[in-house]
């Protein structure tokens, strides 16, 4: 009943009957009635005339969600990851699928549905106090590339990286590679591969092509980018891009290439 529950056959029933056959076996009969299925009547968003309220609003003419359309519960969860993915390449980086909801109106008549989407707040727990916040756009403030920097100089009760270890080398504006005795991959390299770039909005899109051409390096093993919020006056995040190496590919390599769009 929930499967066609989930495909708008809001009415559905279904009866079960189970016969008992010689050696312990059973056979089960299930009886569906469907009946006829509900649609889609109108779709809404409740605009605030927040900036993320604005985005919304303007992503809503390329959902899926469209008068006519048989109800599919799928088409619901798509359209909040479409949502996520749209708000996080415009800087919304702490935003998840959790804040998206629907009120699924069924009583309007002509086996249609009204369908209002919401957007729930940012929380945050400040001195054992919850605290609703607006959605932030957050930007890029310095990026670290860890070349072969243990995962577990990670600390979790700091929330930072612990680094003394390490040397660190400044190879472009607000941009470091952290290392022990000599990198396995050159400034140029690290700077070339990566989209990600300080006093820039954080999108989605870059975190995936950065891993995307990391990953093509073959004398890597590990590729992981980690984002830690360091707001102060301004939301903002540092960007830590953990790189290990292949042990089988050990040495000083220099990439050609360029960092373009597209």
């Amino acid at each position: 009943e929930q499967y066609l529950f989930n495909r708008g056959y809001f009415n559905a029933s279904v009866d079960v009957k189970a016969d008992h056959l010689p050696k312990q076996k059973v056979k089960t009969l299930y009886s569906v009635k469907a009946g006829a299925p509900y649609s889609f009547r109108q779709y809404h968003y409740d605009n605030n005339a927040s900036a993320l309220d604005s985005i919304i609003h303007v992503s809503m003419k390329q959902s899926d969600i469209k008068q006519g359309k048989p109800f599919n519960s799928d088409l619901l969860n798509a359209e909040r990851s479409r949502l996520v993915n749209i708000a996080r390449n415009q800087g919304y980086y702490a935003i998840n699928r959790d804040h998206f909801s629907y009120l699924v109106d069924s009583a309007v008549g002509h086996r249609q549905v009204d369908v209002n989407l919401q957007l729930k707040p940012y929380t945050r727990m400040v001195t054992n106090e919850v605290k609703y916040e607006e959605h932030q756009v957050y930007t890029i403030n310095k990026v670290y590339f860890l070349l072969d920097v243990q995962t577990s100089s990670f600390s979790r009760a700091e929330n930072r990286f612990m680094l003394s270890d390490y040397d660190t080398l400044q190879i472009a504006e607000n941009n470091y590679m952290v290392y022990r005795n000599e990198p396995f991959l050159s400034p140029k390299t690290l700077l070339q591969q990566c989209f990600i770039e300080p006093g820039s909005l954080y999108r989605v899109d870059d975190v995936s092509r950065t891993y995307t051409n990391f990953n093509q390096i073959e004398c890597l093993k590990y590729v992981n980018i980690r984002f830690l919020d360091v707001s102060a006056q301004e939301p903002s995040l540092d960007v830590y891009i953990v790189l290990s190496p292949n042990p089988y590919h050990v040495f000083s390599i220099d990439v050609e290439g360029t960092n373009t769009a597209g």
